[in-house]
């Protein structure tokens, strides 16, 4: 129930300004795969929601108890994200019915409450929210090490569709927002986006975080990944902020 009740005061909370269009939710073990003005351009440039609210015939119905059953909520709502109602969720044996219950919470919440309130027509059913992970069995993914954690691992994972250019993105991402260093706008530019004209996006199938990285790799990460994100061609950061390479220890 606390990260049900978590996620609500944070969406309680960015929805207090008008001014943010997308929420993406994202925990202490993601890592993202962008600098923040691709991360920027490709969220709000997608028109459909990636939590998954649309039916599935596979969504851990055995989750679901009869007594969750309202005038409201009904067993057709029931849905399951990457990321819900825990009034009703025991940890191990559950003696009501019989048996061992899993109850992930977070997982089922959002997309549900969409559900419930017919959004399905506004979700993409095609992909399931915004982090990459490496599930080999069990109920959580796999944790990076710090071993694991190299450019060319990100680079992996940010090419792994063909649907996603990166670098063409990024290029359009940092001429679609004014900087600091630019006094004038780009005019052509600027009005050129007021055309009809389509700019490629990557695919809501490629993702924009990853996950699960170690808490003991922080420091690792800070360094190799994004401190030297311009030498190492990942440009997770800003040019400004990058050290000059392998060498400026």
């Amino acid at each position: 129930m606390r990260l049900v009740y978590a996620a609500r005061l944070l969406m309680h909370e960015a929805f207090k300004d008008p001014a943010n269009q997308r929420f993406l939710l994202v925990s202490e073990s993601d890592l993202p795969l962008f600098d923040p003005v691709t991360m920027h351009y490709q969220a709000i440039s997608e028109s459909l929601s990636r939590i998954s609210a649309c039916p599935s015939s596979s969504v851990d119905r055995y989750r679901w108890n009869k007594r969750l059953k309202s005038a409201v909520l009904k067993t057709s709502h029931w849905r399951k994200a990457s990321q819900w109602f825990e009034k009703y969720c025991y940890p191990g044996y559950d003696p009501s019915v019989h048996r061992t219950r899993s109850c992930y919470g977070d997982e089922h919440y959002m997309p549900t409450l969409l559900a419930v309130h017919g959004l399905q027509q506004s979700e993409n059913c095609d992909v399931r929210g915004v982090a990459a992970a490496e599930w080999r069995g069990g109920a959580h993914p796999v944790t990076y090490k710090t071993a694991d954690l190299e450019p060319d691992l990100i680079h992996q994972i940010r090419t792994k569709y063909d649907q996603c250019p990166v670098e063409e993105t990024r290029a359009i991402a940092r001429r679609a927002y004014l900087t600091y260093e630019r006094d004038e706008p780009d005019r052509e530019w600027d009005c050129g986006l007021l055309a009809p004209q389509y700019y490629p996006i990557m695919d809501p199938l490629c993702s924009l975080t990853m996950r699960k990285v170690s808490n003991e790799s922080a420091s690792h990460v800070a360094e190799t990944l994004f401190r030297r994100s311009c030498a190492n061609g990942l440009g997770l950061i800003a040019p400004a902020l990058c050290d000059a390479g392998p060498e400026a220890d």
